[in-house]
């Protein structure tokens, strides 16, 4: 005689089995996802008659990185309220009701202070920052806004200025009131001719962006009232500043035409350069092919020897069957004007960088490209004016936010951020010295 088990009792212990296997996977998947964030490369750090540090970690999110005196200052965000959702981990922007705040970390080469808040939570606002040094001084141009009314979407802004003279932090005059934040792009602060710079592009009232710019000069103590000019594009899109021995300039895509000009798809976007003073342009050069017909975007300038090297991503010269985004370098020759031949320089497919990870370190260019979420990997080449080096693979995409120069030594950074409410994610940092 057999006896079966009722079905109710079948259930129950299938339900138990599930869970635990779900709690096993889950603990499987968090302890290699801890491995994964800190064991070491296996990777040789030897690299090109040099040799990179293993990597310190300190806690902090996607830092900007501004060299002050003798120490770098790590400016970071943290999420520190939801004003609406329930949800901790709903980080979109500030019409979300999304509090943010400023810290940063002071770093001496060896060891890292603990978090300085640069803004306070009780002042219930969300900030960005832009940061700079000016006349043996480093500012903090802080972007605020602030919900007017909890029950709606409708925000407030201003940007403050706070200056810090190596002691302590002091309030300086705000760049732009409150009547001044509408109707333009997200500014950008330089320093060039002996001040410190904010330019932003104006739109048309309609959101659209337009060949009108406006700025402002700080002397020290006080901003100018706005002036204009105009950039020598008819449909301009994104823009950079570059200052090099005391010139300003700009490079900026212009869209030229629409590869479906009936619904405005698939534009293209050449590339200009050109260099600005106060009685107008010079240099006006195209750095994108003529026969170009793909878009064009992410470029940026760097200084390298006698000439500024653009790089930017496109299609020009891709031959892939699904696309993918090759970089480009076009060298500008700062004594004649003469262009070099538009090369593409992105050693594997499907790879990036940005303007922060460039850098001139012991009498090379170096450039470190992060490739797509899905690949999460990092590389470093380096180019001596005629050739490029061997490529350095680093272990984890996170590597390649960007790099800075410091105490002799090229230093790499990256982040595996985090956008959990009052919780920074994690920086690795490396240094990379060169004894050849």
């Amino acid at each position: 005689m057999t006896s079966e088990e009722p079905s109710s009792q079948r259930k129950q212990r299938t339900a138990k089995i599930g869970f635990f296997v779900v709690v096993l996977v889950a603990m499987v998947s968090t302890a290699y996802v801890l491995f994964y964030l800190n064991a070491s490369s296996l990777i040789s750090p030897y690299w090109d008659d040099g040799k990179w540090s293993e990597p310190m970690v300190v806690n902090c999110n996607e830092p900007s990185i501004v060299e002050f005196g003798d120490k770098i200052y790590m400016f970071y965000s943290v999420i520190t309220e939801n004003t609406i959702s329930n949800y901790d981990d709903i980080v979109i922007g500030p019409a979300e009701h999304i509090l943010t705040d400023i810290l940063y970390r002071v770093f001496d080469g060896e060891n890292f202070s603990e978090p300085i808040p640069l803004t306070s939570t009780s002042d219930k606002v969300s900030v960005t920052g832009n940061y700079f040094v000016f006349e043996d001084k480093l500012y903090a141009a802080l972007s605020e806004w602030w919900i007017s009314d909890h029950t709606s979407y409708e925000t407030k802004s201003h940007v403050r200025l706070e200056v810090f003279d190596g002691d302590s932090w002091s309030a300086a005059q705000g760049p732009l009131g409150e009547s001044e934040m509408g109707n333009h792009g997200l500014p950008k602060y330089f320093v060039y001719s002996g001040k410190a710079w904010i330019v932003w592009q104006n739109t048309d009232g309609h959101g659209h962006l337009t060949d009108s710019f406006s700025f402002k000069t700080f002397d020290g103590d006080s901003w100018s009232g706005t002036s204009k000019f105009t950039i020598p594009a008819n449909n301009p899109g994104d823009w950079r500043p570059f200052v090099t021995d005391d010139q300003l300039w700009f490079v900026w895509s212009n869209t030229s035409f629409y590869n479906d000009p009936v619904r405005q798809f698939e534009p293209h976007q050449d590339v200009w350069l050109g260099r600005f003073d106060n009685d107008g342009w010079n240099n006006v050069t195209l750095l994108s092919a003529v026969d170009d017909t793909g878009p064009n975007f992410s470029f940026f300038l760097i200084k390298y020897q006698d000439e500024l090297c653009a790089f930017w991503g496109g299609s020009y010269f891709d031959t892939s069957e699904h696309g993918e985004w090759v970089w480009v370098l076009r060298r500008f020759s700062l004594s004649d004007g003469a262009l070099d031949e538009l090369t593409p320089v992105i050693p594997e497919s499907g790879y990036k960088c940005s303007p922060w990870s460039t850098c001139v370190f012991d009498g090379r260019l170096y450039v470190l490209w992060y490739s797509a979420y899905q690949k999460w990997k990092s590389m470093i080449v380096a180019f001596n004016g005629t050739d490029w080096s061997s490529i350095h693979h680093f272990d984890r995409g996170y590597d390649a936010d960007g790099l800075f120069v410091y105490k002799d030594k090229l230093w790499a950074y990256g982040t595996y951020g985090s956008s959990q409410l009052n919780e920074a994610g994690w920086t690795y940092i490396r240094s990379y010295n060169r004894s050849g």
